[in-house]
């Protein structure tokens, strides 16, 4: 879990879940390694490990695969790309990402 005065904010059992936001994005970045292309399949993959087993107080708020130097939406995973995902912990707001 990052440093940040957002999680001072955080109970006990929320900031022990909250790395499963990174864990997700890291899941899916690995499909890089297997010469993925597709960005559904990246936020399928990230969205999974978001979502399975989370608490009742977390919600997605934002999961996106933009390209590094635009951030526009890409059709395909071929240029340096960010996946990026905010959620919600009860009020608390998390935002991380990752490079593809």
């Amino acid at each position: 879990l990052a440093l940040s005065s957002r999680n001072a904010n955080l109970g006990p059992a929320q900031r022990a879940d909250a790395p499963r936001i990174r864990r997700a994005l890291l899941a899916a970045q690995a499909l890089k390694t297997c010469g993925e292309e597709r960005p559904e399949e990246y936020l399928r993959t990230a969205r999974h490990h978001l979502e399975d087993g989370a608490p009742a107080d977390f919600r997605v708020d934002y999961l996106q695969l933009v390209d590094a130097g635009s951030l526009q939406p890409v059709a395909k995973v071929a240029a340096p790309a960010l996946l990026a995902a905010a959620a919600f912990y009860g009020e608390v707001r998390l935002i991380d990402n990752v490079e593809l």
